[in-house]
């Protein structure tokens, strides 16, 4: 037993201090107040406001096991809005969904309690997976990181880099639950960081260039992806076509096809990428030095600084190229190649 000296409330959080045996500190006492026990209806509880930052904290994950305590360190609150939530009832095949908006009612991210069945982890070089929901009978707890959507990569190819959204701005945001029907809401509050010294505009500044720099990526990735699936199904296709003498044009044209876009996505990824050792050895591409420059800016401090502002420019320029190539191929060629696939009897090429 170890006696306690003294106890405080400071900012919503209960400081107990004991003779000999250090000072603990239980955050969010405000969750101790508004929980009912005896209530039976969902309920998603008033989070409370966070000063925006960076910090690493145990508590960022929803690890149900984890109790709040290291045996050497102390353990930092979490760095996001921490979302309590009682579900009395989790009807089978049922799904707990969850939306983000800003100020406007613009969507910033979703979340769902099923795991993306369309997900391809890779060794570590890759996109992670999204953020899985808690969902079950009783009281559920998830830490919105305050992030935008995280970003797409491209299956099979190890690229070095990060591919998490950057951080929202300060202000109100509108965080729903969506559970069996019945909608929960409520205002979530990113407090400016006083040590930061950044103007509203400076914040705003910096989202912009961000989510224009995350949309060019998914942007990327999505037709690298998209243009990789048609050069596979062609290359299905093609010994089918050879089985009749009188298709052989098709096959011509399907193997200049495969070509070209073999010829792009050359430019785009390096597919002999594998693992952490295989950059010293095989040439980053476009998306790799695309990402680069994402995540340099992306930085703890929300400034966008000039050097990213000329990179970004000069990545671009190249992107403009890239993307008229991509385009062609997309609009154009593998529809034109459809067609005649399609007249010949055969099933189109999807690119979706």
């Amino acid at each position: 037993m170890t006696p306690i000296t003294d106890l405080k409330v400071h900012r919503n959080d209960l400081i107990v201090a004991t003779s000999g045996r250090s000072f603990w500190i239980l955050d969010n006492l405000s969750l101790l107040s508004q929980y009912n026990a005896n209530s039976t209806s969902a309920t998603l509880y008033q989070p409370e406001p966070i000063v925006y930052g960076r910090w690493g904290s145990s508590l960022n994950g929803n690890n149900d096991s984890f109790t709040g305590m290291q045996p050497f360190e102390g353990i930092n609150p979490a760095n996001g809005i921490e979302l309590y939530y009682y579900l009395p009832t989790i009807p089978d095949g049922s799904e707990l969904t969850m939306s983000v908006k800003d100020a406007s009612g613009k969507i910033i991210n979703t979340y769902s309690s099923k795991k993306d069945k369309n997900y391809v982890p890779h060794n570590g070089g890759s996109a992670p997976p999204a953020p899985v929901l808690p969902y079950k009978e009783g009281l559920n707890r998830f830490v919105w990181n305050m992030q935008y959507p995280i970003v797409p990569g491209v299956p099979d190819v190890y690229i070095e880099a990060g591919f998490r959204g950057h951080k929202v701005s300060p202000g109100s945001y509108s965080i729903t639950f969506n559970y069996n029907g019945q909608l929960l809401s409520k205002q979530a509050i990113i407090q400016p960081n006083p040590n930061y010294n950044l103007s509203p505009a400076e914040y705003a500044e910096f989202d912009a260039f961000m989510t224009e720099v995350e949309t060019k990526v998914t942007e990327m990735h999505t037709k690298v992806n998209a243009l990789k699936k048609a050069e596979v199904a062609i290359s299905k296709m093609i010994p089918k076509l050879k089985e009749k003498p009188s298709l052989l044009p098709l096959v011509t044209e399907g193997e200049a096809l495969i070509k070209e876009i073999m010829a792009w996505d050359e430019q785009m990824v390096q597919r002999r990428s594998q693992a952490y050792d295989d950059v010293e050895n095989f040439e980053n591409k476009f998306t790799a030095e695309y990402l680069f420059m994402m995540n340099h800016a992306n930085s703890s401090i929300p400034r966008v600084i000039q050097p990213s502002k000329d990179r970004k420019i000069e990545l671009d320029r190249q992107w403009q190229l890239l993307k008229g190539n991509a385009n062609r191929l997309l609009n154009n060629r593998l529809p034109a190649y459809n067609k005649k696939l399609w007249e010949a009897g055969f099933g189109a090429i999807d690119v979706e």
